[in-house]
């Protein structure tokens, strides 16, 4: 009588490594699905505001109506600066001392929008309409903080996308010790130097757009500010494309190992089979 069969245990280094390229994979399909350079600043349509008092009961309700407008982009303002705080402080990539930098922007915004706001509820119709002008061409909010929030969190999201890279690396790297596989050795220093390459320009556009502030309408500042996130939008562009290139190598060194020729031994069970 033959023995039965012997089968070949699953490699677990090998399951283990699929398991992180799935994760790598959900990642850059997030991160691959999320606009990073959406920019949503808002087309504020100052209500035109009596200059006169002599305009009478119309003049008041195009006042109150222009007040209530203010009110509710100064709100929206408020509430989105908040949301865009609580993101800085979720992300990985950003020292502490980066994050309580903008953190200290976002609370003053905050406070000059509030206070403006309670300017604007008791403004005289004379000045009112300057005053909400000011809630664009004053604060200039989403000229810097915005822009440069998502800027972050498009560079900590993909230097995180790399952290995930390195540890499908490492798995890979046991892989290839005990099993040889020369097309698989070939992708992963590729895919090595793209994830290196991606996490430098995720890093050096957190560092680039981490420390700006509002302009506050000098020429100057918005200039370098301007320079500064479009430089930071290029460098993302290029850790997405890095990231992009990986990724793709990830897929084919894992088809190349699923495809190698089994090593495990099915010579004793063959041979007893003969006897």
């Amino acid at each position: 009588m033959g023995l039965a069969p012997i089968h070949k245990q699953p490699n677990n280094t090998m399951k283990n490594s699929t398991s992180v390229f799935s994760s790598v994979l959900i990642a850059a399909l997030v991160f691959g699905a999320v606009p990073v350079f959406a920019q949503a600043e808002m087309k504020t349509a100052v209500p035109p505001v009596p200059t006169s008092a002599a305009r009478g009961a119309s003049g008041t309700a195009v006042a109150n109506s222009a007040r209530a407008k203010a009110d509710q982009e100064i709100t929206e303002r408020i509430g989105s600066l908040n949301s865009l705080g609580t993101r800085v402080q979720a992300m990985v990539h950003l020292t502490a001392d980066e994050k309580s930098a903008i953190a200290g922007t976002i609370s003053s915004d905050i406070s000059s929008l509030t206070a403006l706001q309670t300017k604007i509820d008791a403004d005289a119709t004379s000045s009112l309409k300057a005053d909400i002008q000011s809630i664009t061409k004053g604060e200039r909010i989403y000229m810097v903080v915005e822009p440069q929030i998502l800027i972050l969190a498009a560079a900590d999201r993909a230097a995180s996308i790399g952290d995930m890279f390195t540890a499908f690396v490492t798995k890979i790297t046991a892989r290839l010790a005990t099993t040889p596989n020369a097309t698989a050795s070939s992708l992963l220093t590729d895919l090595q130097a793209k994830v290196a390459d991606a996490q430098t320009q995720a890093a050096a556009a957190i560092s680039e757009t981490a420390s700006l502030q509002p302009d506050n309408g000098v020429a100057s500042v918005q200039t370098s500010n301007t320079a500064a996130l479009k430089d930071a939008r290029s460098k993302i562009k290029t850790a997405l494309s890095d990231l992009k290139v990986a990724y793709q190598d990830a897929m084919k060194i894992v088809k190349a190992l699923r495809v190698m020729p089994s090593t495990a031994s099915t010579t004793p069970a063959t041979s007893a089979a003969g006897r």
